[in-house]
This record gives C-alpha cells, sequence and structure tokens, in this order.
C-alpha cells in the first residue's frame, strides 16, 4: 500500500526534474507553487529532494532574502530549506549564503536542522576547506556541541577536515577546552 508520505515524495522528485525541463516562465510557476504549499514539504527527504534542485536552482541569479526568512521560520521543513537549498549555490562556487545561514542555525534545537548544517557546511568545506575552516574558528563558540547525545554541526562539518595535513594544533584549536 502506497503512503501519503510516498505519494508527496514521488511529486516533489517529479517536480524537481520538472524544473530543468522547463522555460524561466514556467520555472518561476513552479518555484512559486512550491513556495505556496511549504506546509507539505513536511519531510526531511521532501525537502532534500526538492529543496536544492527548486529553491537552490531559482536563486541562482535571484536575490536570496527567502532563503534567511524561511531560516528564522518557526517551521522546521523551512529552516531545513533554507539551508539545504545553498547546496545548489555552493556547487555553484558560492559559499556565503550557506555560512550566514549556518551561522543563524547553530543554536537550533532540531537534530534534522543540525545534520542538514553540518552537512551543507561540509559540502562547503569540500568547495573551500580554508575557508571552512576559518568560518569554524570564528563561530566555534557559538555551535552547540551536542543535541541530545546526537552530533553537531560543528562534529559532522569537522569530518571532513583531514587531521595529517592540518596538524593537531589547528584541529586542537577547534575543539573545544575540556
Amino acid at each position: 500500500m502506497t503512503t501519503a508520505a510516498e505519494i508527496r515524495l514521488a511529486l516533489a522528485a517529479v517536480q524537481s526534474a520538472s524544473f530543468f525541463k522547463t522555460g524561466p516562465a514556467q520555472r518561476q510557476k513552479l518555484f512559486d507553487f512550491y513556495l505556496a504549499n511549504l506546509r507539505w514539504v513536511n519531510n526531511w527527504d521532501l525537502v532534500d529532494t526538492s529543496a536544492p534542485q527548486i529553491v537552490g536552482h531559482h536563486l541562482l541569479t535571484r536575490k536570496r532574502t527567502i532563503l534567511y526568512k524561511l531560516a528564522k521560520s518557526k517551521d522546521l521543513g523551512e529552516r531545513r530549506i533554507a539551508i539545504v537549498a545553498t547546496q545548489t549555490l555552493i556547487r555553484a562556487g558560492d559559499t556565503k549564503d550557506t555560512y550566514a545561514i549556518a551561522a543563524l542555525l547553530f543554536n537550533d534545537k532540531k537534530d534534522l536542522i543540525h545534520k542538514a548544517t553540518g552537512w551543507m557546511l561540509r559540502e562547503a568545506g569540500i568547495h573551500s576547506r580554508t575557508a571552512l575552516l576559518e568560518f569554524l574558528k570564528q563561530h566555534y563558540k557559538n555551535i552547540s556541541r551536542r543535541n541530545n547525545g546526537n552530533r553537531s554541526s560543528a562534529d559532522i562539518s569537522i569530518s571532513l577536515v583531514p587531521a595529517k595535513p592540518l596538524g593537531s594544533t589547528l584541529v586542537a584549536s577547534l575543539s573545544p577546552s575540556p
């Protein structure tokens, strides 16, 4: 038996795929439709399937104020959309919004936000490890280290940093005091 969640996931995948097969006017309609129906994009798999393709791609050449509005939302799904949508921006070489939104989400209480933030920071770090390390050095004290025993954004993003080339001094400088 197919569940409503499975149907919504399939629709999100179809909408994401069709986004690239249409012209600018239709893409705008799909983007507007997506934003008008965010209440139905309420599961991590729906967000991760659709946000980079629909929101991120749409915002590549536009103002990104909607991302900051979503990042400040009380709705978990909207906050996750804000950070996960930046994956497309990162792949285009633009990490500025990822870092700014990550800073807004560091103290979020929800593990799904920590995981998404760490994931996008790790993606940004693949683009530029130096920028990631500088960002973490600047913000490390503001990052929640643990959220109910789960890994934090910092833990996830630092996991990409190789220990050997950086040396123990830099890694130790990013670690919390005992």
